[in-house]
């Protein structure tokens, strides 16, 4: 009998606290959803006498977070990313990376963090080359990009330039 009395009162306890409660996020506005396709080809290595470019063929799936007023707040991106690796003299000496899944999230401030397994490079019979995975933040200077402050856990991009521009190396 006690022990009812105990959970009926903790109920009603519960229920008021529930009511009195404030609802920010239910008077925010719902998020911007949408998806995009994109593909990029830069140059990412200096190995002497070739470069290594890369291109990349991603998805990203999009939430743009706004507060109760409509203000933009925050950009969630999910990227599902694959790519290949090449040397810029002979296109056709190339690695294919493993695909990739991870997060960025945009604020007003220019911070960025970045959550997930960024990139995974491996050559056949030795194994990874070039991994970037963990936790990461940054801040951006302006929309040149010129990187102001920088936090990674993991060493955000950890790899071995002088094994994969021996094995993207022209014979």
């Amino acid at each position: 009998m006690k022990s009812l009395r105990l959970r009926q009162l903790l109920f009603v306890c519960v229920a008021m606290l529930l009511t009195l409660m404030p609802t920010g996020a239910a008077q925010a506005t719902p998020p911007d959803q949408y998806i995009y396709h994109s593909e990029v080809d830069w140059s990412w290595i200096d190995c002497g006498d070739f470069m290594v470019n890369e291109h990349a063929v991603m998805d990203v799936r999009v939430r743009e977070h706004y507060d109760k007023d409509g203000n933009w707040v925050r950009a969630v991106e999910h990227y599902d990313w694959n790519g290949i690796v090449y040397n810029n003299q002979h296109p056709e000496i190339f690695l294919v990376e493993k695909p990739t899944h991870y997060n960025v999230t945009y604020y007003p401030d220019g911070l960025q963090a970045w959550v997930g397994l960024i990139i995974s490079i491996h050559v056949p019979g030795e194994g990874p080359v070039f991994r970037g995975a963990g936790r990461g933040a940054l801040y951006w200077l302006d929309d040149g990009y010129d990187l102001v402050y920088y936090m990674g856990h993991n060493d955000w991009i950890e790899g071995n330039t002088d094994a994969l521009c021996a094995a993207l190396r022209a014979p």
